[in-house]
Parts: C-alpha cells; sequence; structure tokens
C-alpha cells in the first residue's frame, strides 16, 4: 500500500491519508497530547508496520516515559526501513545512554553526526556518553560544541553544568547548571509572583527558599538558610509535609512552608539549589558546619528503649539501594548479597535502614549477617533521622540517607558509583559537603565487589581498634 494516497477509515465518518494522520498525530504529539498521537501513530502501523516516522514518534513517547525497552525495539524498527535518519539514531543514543549500554549510545551518536555533524542534540549526547565513560575533557567539548551550535540547548548547558561541578569548577558549572529550569518536562519549582533573588542585598528583605528535586538535595543545600540569615533576611523555606518537624531543627530558618500551600508574602524567591550561584561556592569556601539537622529526641529515645540499649556491638546502618525511578538507579543501586562479605565481621549488629520494594531482600540476607530490620518502623525521614542518631556508623549507596546522615554529623560511608554524581566530585575519599563522610569509588563500571571488600576491610579495623567514631 502507497503511503499518503490509499485513504483509510480512522472512525465511522473520517478518512484521510496516511500522510494525512500522521500529520494530525504529530500536532496531537506537539501539543501535549499523548493518547490521542499515539493512538494514531498505532493506526498507522496498522496498515503501514514499517513506516518510520510512527515507529520513531513512538520510540521517543516510550523514551519520555521510561519505557526503555519499548523505546529501543521501534526505533531499531524505524531505522531498519530508514537508517539514514540522524535523529532515531541520536533518539536511540539517549535511550541507550538510559539503560547503561554507553559504549553503544556513542556509537549511535557518531553516526548521528556523521549524517548531520550540526546537529547540537547528538553533539550533547555525545558528550553524555563520553562523561559516562569517564572521558572528561572530550565529554566537556562535546557539551561546548552543541553549545556553539544552538546557544539555547538547555540540555547542554545542564550536562555541562554537572560536569563541571563534578571536576570542581563550582564557579562555572553552577551558573551553567541554572539551565535546567529551560530542561523540556523539567518540574521547575512553583514561583511565586516575586522577583528571583539574584545575589542582590537581603537586609530587610523576606526571602522564599523553594523546595526542587529530592530529599537529599534539600537536606544537603538548607545549610545556606543561616547565610541568608546573616546577610539580613528574613527566611522562609519551602518543605514537604512529610519532613516538617526534621526541617525545623535547620538553623537560620524564620518561617516553613509547606510546598503547594498558599506562601506568605515574600519580596524574593530562589530554588535553594541555585543558592550556591549566588554566594559564589567554591569547593574551598562550602559551608560544611556539621550538624545543621537534628533529631526529635522523643523519637531517638524511642529507638534507643527499643533497638540499641542492649547492644554492645558496633551498630551500622544499611543501605544499598536508592528509589528505582531516579534516573540513574541502575548504576548507584546494588542487591542486599552483594554485602555478604560484611557478614563475616564480629562484633557488629547491622541497622536496616532501606524502605521501599528493597527492603524485601531482608527476608533471604547474607549468610551470617546479623540484620535488625527496622523498615516498619521508618514512617518518614523524622524516623529515619532518630534512627540514624543512635547508630555509629551508616554506609548506604547514593541516597537521601547518606545527604541525612551527613547534614546530622554522623560517621556515613557512601558506595559511589564509576561515574559519580557530581556533588561527590572525583578522585577523592572525602567530601567537602560533609565532614563526617567517607567515598568509596568503583574503580569500572558495575564493578561492587572491590568496592565492598574495601569497605569490608575498613569496618574490620574498626570492630580490631574497638573505635566508636568510623570515621577514618
Amino acid at each position: 500500500m502507497a503511503a499518503g494516497h490509499s485513504p483509510w477509515c480512522l472512525d465511522n465518518s473520517t478518512r484521510m491519508t496516511i500522510d494525512q494522520a500522521i500529520a494530525l498525530a504529530v500536532q496531537h504529539h506537539t501539543a501535549g497530547r499523548l493518547p490521542e498521537a499515539e493512538g494514531l501513530y498505532r493506526q498507522v502501523l496498522a496498515v503501514v508496520p514499517t513506516h518510520p516516522v510512527p515507529l520513531h514518534n513512538l520510540g521517543q513517547l516510550a523514551y519520555s516515559v521510561r519505557k526503555y525497552d519499548a523505546a529501543i525495539d521501534l526505533l531499531q524498527r524505524s531505522l531498519a526501513s530508514q537508517p539514514q535518519d540522524g535523529n532515531a539514531h541520536n533518539t536511540l543514543a539517549a535511550t541507550l545512554f538510559a539503560v547503561g549500554r554507553i559504549d553503544d549510545a556513542e556509537r549511535e551518536c557518531r553516526i548521528a553526526l556523521a549524517l548531520d555533524s550540526k546537529m547540537s542534540a547528538a553533539h550533547a549526547n555525545l558528550a553524555n556518553a563520553l562523561v559516562g565513560q569517564g572521558k572528561f575533557t572530550e565529554g566537556v567539548a562535546a557539551f561546548e560544541r552543541s553549545l556553539e551550535l544552538d546557544p539555547r540547548n538547555a540540555i547542554a548547558h545542564d550536562g555541562l553544568g554537572a560536569t563541571l561541578l563534578m571536576l570542581g569548577d563550582l564557579l562555572r558549572g553552577f551558573r551553567e547548571w541554572e539551565w535546567r529550569w529551560l530542561k523540556p518536562g523539567y518540574e521547575a519549582a512553583r514561583f511565586p509572583h516575586v522577583p528571583r533573588w539574584d545575589g542582590s542585598d537581603l537586609t530587610g528583605k523576606r526571602i522564599l527558599l523553594l523546595v526542587e528535586q529530592g530529599y537529599g538535595d534539600v537536606f544537603q543545600f538548607c545549610r545556606y538558610a543561616p547565610l541568608l540569615k546573616a546577610r539580613g533576611a528574613t527566611v522562609l523555606m519551602e518543605v514537604v509535609a512529610d519532613i516538617h518537624r526534621l526541617m525545623t531543627t535547620v538553623p537560620g530558618v524564620d518561617q516553613l512552608v509547606i510546598a503547594g500551600l498558599s506562601a506568605p508574602p515574600v519580596d524574593l524567591a530562589t530554588p535553594l539549589l541555585s543558592v550556591p550561584l549566588w554566594y559564589g561556592t567554591t569547593v574551598e569556601t562550602i559551608p560544611a558546619q556539621v550538624p545543621y539537622l537534628t533529631a526529635d529526641a522523643r523519637l531517638v529515645e524511642s529507638y534507643q528503649a527499643k533497638y540499641f540499649r542492649a547492644d554492645q556491638n558496633l551498630k551500622v546502618g544499611l543501605v544499598w539501594a536508592g528509589r528505582p525511578t531516579h534516573a540513574n538507579d541502575h548504576h548507584r543501586s546494588l542487591p542486599l548479597s552483594t554485602l555478604a562479605p560484611l557478614a563475616e565481621i564480629p562484633g557488629i549488629t547491622f541497622y536496616s535502614l532501606q524502605k521501599g520494594d528493597a527492603s524485601r531482600q531482608l527476608a533471604n540476607p547474607p549468610m551470617g549477617m546479623k540484620i535488625v530490620d527496622l523498615s516498619q518502623s521508618l514512617v518518614d525521614f523524622n524516623w529515619t533521622a532518630a534512627a540514624i542518631a543512635g547508630l555509629d556508623l551508616v554506609i548506604t549507596v547514593d541516597t537521601a540517607v547518606c545527604h541525612l546522615a551527613g547534614a546530622m554529623g554522623k560517621p556515613v560511608w557512601v558506595m559511589v558509583p564509576f561515574i559519580p554524581d557530581w556533588r561527590w566530585l572525583l578522585d577523592r575519599e572525602d567530601s567537602p559537603w560533609y565532614p563526617t563522610m567517607r567515598l568509596f569509588r568503583q574503580k569500572s563500571r558495575g564493578d561492587w565487589g572491590p568496592v565492598v571488600r574495601r569497605v569490608a576491610e575498613s569496618l574490620r579495623e574498626n570492630t580490631k581498634t574497638g573505635t566508636r567514631n568510623p570515621k577514618d
């Protein structure tokens, strides 16, 4: 059947050509009417199963909702029909990167750029693939080439910002990272109808700090509240309801505002993660005085009485998995069974701080591991903070728990993937953000075995010396 010429029945009253149906589907797609677009694309494929346009566009839709396996299948079918489609190669590259097939992602980017060397998006995706392999200098150059071609490519600015932050160039990195607000689909903070703070004088001003991204970001960056207060501001901070009680302990905050509710009148507002930019924060000037978060004393006593009082062992909290919906979770999380070398160390009681589906792995812990499941008592981060307060050490992957423990001044060891989140920088075992933190890094992508063995060796040394402050 020749696409574009044979009319077909869309419903009982509408007849249109294949091209007309695709054009209408693209209109729906562009306008965000995704169910309507998907329905039309699939109806076209029912007539022309190899048509590259609906295959590619359905692949884009699947990618946008993180149905990556379906996206890869659709995009590969699209390219089988139209192998010279640089856009499809580029979309496939982004999808392969999302599932951790980084070498394959680089290959697809280079194919796309061989077809069109001026495709800004493909240079940005190539940059991500290069950074994902630890080729940071090449990655920065690819981001910069992307921006030469399209200076308003927010995705390239955002990626360049995160890479520069990882490399320790905080001044330039935070400036580039401000472009995150223009990324497609970014859930921006709800700005009140007041000016955004730009580092100007705060004397006598009421400023609202807006929550964005995850819990860990709130725990990390609320440290700036007392600095704003010291500059003469009245500081209001937006928080989600389930950490309200915990956040009442942040110094320098005059009033907490529940996210989603109407905020009191203010003069200025700023996203919480934008404050370091306006402070000109460098690695050397990070405000790192801890603790600046404190657990509720009554909840701490509850854990002490129920779990900790009779335990004379080293008390170590464990978290081995993050939120599965996090874009980088397949790199940062690991199964509980991987922590089996820790079970061989005497004199330790482990306490699980793990929440979510991963906590089910406690039904089959590593052989010999003495582990107490706290998951049912961890109603929210107020309770998690109380549990952390009673522990000697927290060992965790890169989740909000590591930020909470660091903000509380608790010794915390973080197992970091080969390409870390930007805030952990590179090639160092400490963190300038948290004085009581120690980092255990992967030496090769996906290989947690050596990391866990180094953690086990360090734990064994601590049990031999009998220290209750296992920072070093």
